[in-house]
């Protein structure tokens, strides 16, 4: 891992789309600023997750393969409605 990492999501062995939707939950628990891990050995999560990444307004920080999975590093950009109170 190349960042310190707040939260650690590991999806290896899912179907497609579970590493995205457990990336999105993940995100959007986060606090801005933190920083989500996500690994996954589905084909599909490379390109599913840099598009909602971009989409969602995030910062996608690396996209690197493992022996195993590619993993998959974000850090929450903005705040989400559900932030608000935290």
């Amino acid at each position: 891992m190349l960042a310190a990492v707040d939260v650690l999501v590991d999806a290896r062995g899912s179907d497609c789309p579970t590493a995205l939707m457990e990336m999105i939950r993940a995100v959007q628990s986060a606090r801005t600023g933190q920083v989500v891990a996500a690994l996954s050995d589905d084909a599909m999560a490379r390109v599913d997750i840099p598009l909602w990444v971009e989409k969602s307004g995030n910062e996608l920080m690396a996209v690197t393969r493992e022996a195993d999975c590619d993993e998959f590093i974000v850090r929450k950009a903005k705040p989400y409605a559900a932030d608000a109170g935290r």
